[in-house]
Formats: structure tokens, sequence, C-alpha cells
């Protein structure tokens, strides 16, 4: 189902999504932010949510050697800082 748009539909999908990834994996946030993942209807604000939750994810479950960096890691083009 589309979750992007005014629709009361689309608000109401954004709404499930959030529920579930906080049951799935345990989250919780403020009143605020909440509401603007809800009330983003262009889905950018959830579109981050779910995105910083993949990296996370994917970082957790990589071998060391993919999430240790080399040492020279940092002066290579491309390198994701954070």
């Amino acid at each position: 189902r589309p979750y992007k748009g005014s629709t009361p539909e689309c608000r109401g999908q954004r709404a499930f999504i959030l529920a579930d990834v906080a049951e799935r994996h345990a989250l919780a946030w403020d009143d605020a932010d909440k509401a603007a993942m809800l009330d983003d209807a262009g889905g950018d604000a959830l579109d981050a949510l779910l995105c910083a939750l993949i990296a996370w994810e994917t970082w957790r479950d990589a071998p060391e050697s993919l999430s240790s960096p080399p040492s020279l890691a940092p002066l290579r083009e491309g390198w994701i800082y954070g």
C-alpha cells in the first residue's frame, strides 16, 4: 500500500509502518517526531527512519572485516563517515 501522499489512507499506512517498526525493533519516539513522520505527506521523514534502521541492521550484521574500516579508509573517495 502506498504511504506517500496526502490522503487519509496514506497517512494511515505511515501510522501502520511506524507502529510495526516500533514493535519489531523495540523503538520509541517522542510525539513531535511521530507527528513529523505521520504528517510528512512526501514520506521523507519516514524514509529517513527506514534508511537509518536498514543501515544500522546492515552494520550490526556485517562481518567484522566489513564493519571496521581499514586505517586508510577515510582517505578513499566514497567512504561514509559516521
